[in-house]
């Protein structure tokens, strides 16, 4: 019998940043809380396509079918690809509207700490990710149990002319320590100003105009170039949450502006921070993110401009108003820097 209730083909809690094979398509893993029996995840890659870049080791072609980030990506996946085994309904706890697949139907697992593993530098590619994995351990004092990848190397659907480097640190301690390294040693690159608009073209959906989105992007230590090739690094908590520890009553889209007093969770989706209201819903003391996109930009003083889902949220021992963005209700929802 598999541990903790899995399927069999699960071996441990998934958690943001892993992957599901699920019939023909891959699914990528959203955060942390899954109801029972359920996997929160959304669509990225499916089988078909006879021109398309992205194949497997055996030849096999996919469509990616998140060509955006953020929450208009993730309704855009959803909507093509019904046929899936996905279920897209309004969960109680979340108080929103989740992508779930039942765990009975995950073909296989892929997890961040394995991918590097499996890596053997038959490329460029590969050649390069774990160069620079390396780089990062000696610098960082970081251990190999520390960092992992996620996207398409992860599941081996990489294309080595444009495929990107998308490399996840595992544990709070080991992000700090890879952030001070990277400001102290030039191991990843700073992208010229016309390569991250074109970075940004990923990223409209944001309801962000390219000139407040590029703003953000120079505050990005964590996206550069390795030897020309685009990198990304991510965060993820060593472990997962309990379904239901929180509980989210949506109040319906709103918009404020705020001062950030306090960054609560800067690292691990759903970021959070600590706001104070200036206009807009006074009882609000948090802006919650479930787009990565937003992740470790904002710190105590800094003047924003939010729009997105009012939310109460009920723990055990605790009970507040937040705004949170990247969700499917306000898919044009946005964190702007004023």
């Amino acid at each position: 019998m598999a541990p903790y209730g899995l399927g069999a083909r699960v071996r441990r809690p998934l958690k943001d940043k892993d992957y599901i094979r699920v019939g023909e398509a891959f699914l990528q893993v959203y955060g942390y809380e899954h109801p029972k029996g359920r996997i929160v995840a959304f669509p990225k890659y499916v089988r078909g396509g006879r021109a398309s870049p992205w194949r497997s080791r055996d030849g096999s072609a996919y469509l990616r079918v998140t060509p955006f980030y953020g929450a208009y990506g993730l309704r855009y996946s959803v909507e093509l690809t019904r046929t899936l085994k996905v279920k897209v309904d309004y969960d109680p706890v979340f108080g929103s509207i989740v992508p779930t697949v039942e765990m009975g139907d995950v073909d296989q697992a892929y997890y961040v700490e394995e991918g590097l593993g499996q890596l053997r530098g038959d490329d460029p590619l590969e050649r390069a990710a774990l160069e620079l994995v390396d780089a990062l351990r000696e610098n960082a004092n970081i251990g190999f149990s520390d960092i992992g990848i996620t996207g398409s190397l992860l599941i081996g659907l990489h294309n080595p002319r444009i495929s990107d480097i998308d490399l996840v640190i595992i544990g709070e301690e080991s992000i700090l320590a890879v952030k001070e390294v990277l400001s102290e040693v030039d191991i990843i690159e700073r992208p010229r100003d016309i390569v991250m608009e074109r970075w940004l073209m990923k990223s409209f959906s944001h309801g962000l105009s390219r000139a407040d989105a590029l703003k953000l992007f120079k505050r990005k230590w964590y996206r550069g170039l390795y030897k020309g090739i685009e990198v990304s690094i991510s965060a993820v908590r060593r472990g997962v949450l309990n379904y239901g520890r929180m509980t989210y009553k949506s109040l319906g889209e709103t918009k404020l502006l705020a001062v950030v007093t306090e960054r609560l969770n800067p690292f691990f989706l759903p970021v959070e921070y600590g706001v104070e209201v200036l206009r807009g819903p006074e009882m609000v003391e948090r802006v919650a993110s479930y787009d990565g996109f937003y992740s470790d930009l904002f710190y105590p003083g800094d003047l924003i401009e939010v729009r997105g889902l009012l939310q109460k949220v009920v723990g055990k021992d605790e009970e507040y108003f937040r705004v949170a963005v990247g969700v499917l209700e306000v898919s044009d929802g946005y964190i702007r820097l004023v």
